[in-house]
């Protein structure tokens, strides 16, 4: 990737010494030099390690395209400066939109609500814990200034397209819950088992090349989901909860014996980085069972992605919006299918 340019190759273009209507000119007449450093700008933005890793490729086509017709130069302003500035702005407007559709709730409820989340997350309360807690569940009610009553719906209204566990990232405004609380247990495994089915059967589909690449991309993502399935998020000590975390093991069993699932779903440094050894190779039981390295590094979050990633818990928020996105697409695909 040599040919990628700097944001200080970018601000020094030609083109942008030229006026915002001559600009306009060359983007509606599809120019070759508009096409050009347009190519150059995206390429930027995705290279690793400038801090852009998380941009939404629509938000940045659209913030791209405003700029490139509207920017004029002012004091201590660049046009990549410029440019960044309007990413962020849409990637925070759609995060706010998508929050007030999913809830049903105001901007100024969704930021109580997460404030309740990482009260949560800091104290170690799961939403399990704080369902059958009332009194808990008033105290933080309180804390944030919400009614209780609020405070539940709110937590029981985003479903994302998992079904196996609760991946506590700090940047999902309501967390990735996908099963209700005031669903059965029967529900949940019902729900549990129809994933993991079409999961075994689009990965079944892949080649070995196909895996290998899917591992790199989604299985951090998958890892710190199925950890959390396999533990049960960690809300009961590993000898107290055995039985459960065993049966989970058995439900995992079919895409390990037909070689989906580690280091494609579920990553071997992943459980390296999270639960004590011994490890005995592909041994489900070593994942679920083992006590974690750290007790604040839990698989199940966001944060401990992040940390394994090496990136910001923003970033990571970002690849798995992404990364649902793409499962709903397979999921629908196998269905049309």
């Amino acid at each position: 990737m040599n040919d990628v340019k700097t944001w200080a190759d970018i601000d020094a273009s030609p083109l942008l010494q030229l006026p915002p209507e001559q600009r306009k000119k060359l983007h509606d007449a599809n120019d070759e030099r508009f096409r050009t450093f347009w190519a150059e700008c995206f390429l930027t933005a995705q290279t690793p390690g400038r801090g852009e890793d998380a941009w939404n490729s629509v938000d940045f086509c659209k913030a791209f395209l405003d700029a490139f017709d509207l920017w004029e130069p002012k004091p201590g302003q660049t046009f990549s400066m410029y440019l960044r500035t309007a990413v962020r702005h849409a990637q925070a407007h759609d995060q706010q939109q998508e929050e007030m559709a999913v809830t049903g709730f105001g901007r100024e409820t969704n930021r109580k609500i997460k404030k309740a989340l990482e009260y949560m997350e800091k104290n170690g309360i799961t939403e399990s814990v704080l369902c059958r807690d009332p009194e808990k569940e008033q105290v933080i009610a309180d804390i944030v200034g919400v009614g209780v009553k609020t405070l539940r719906e709110a937590l029981r209204s985003k479903q994302s397209v998992l079904s196996l566990d609760d991946t506590g990232g700090e940047d999902s405004a309501l967390g990735d819950r996908v099963v209700s609380q005031e669903k059965s247990v029967e529900e949940k495994v019902e729900q549990s088992s129809e994933m993991l089915a079409w999961l075994h059967r689009g990965i079944g589909l892949m080649n070995l090349q196909q895996k290998e690449k899917y591992g790199k991309t989604a299985g951090p993502l998958w890892s710190s989901v199925l950890m959390g399935f396999l533990r049960n998020n960690d809300a009961l000590p590993p000898a107290e909860d055995a039985p459960a975390r065993l049966a989970n093991c058995d439900d995992l069993r079919p895409l390990e014996q037909d070689n989906c699932l580690w280091d494609i779903l579920l990553l071997h440094r992943y459980v390296e980085f999270t639960v004590q050894p011994p490890y005995a190779p592909e041994a489900l039981e070593c994942a679920a069972l083992h006590a974690l390295l750290d007790p604040e590094r839990n698989p199940a979050q966001d944060k401990t992605v992040a940390e394994f990633l090496g990136v910001s818990r923003a970033a990571v928020s970002q690849r798995r919006k992404t990364w649902q996105q793409k499962l709903v697409q397979m999921k629908t695909e196998q269905e049309d299918g």
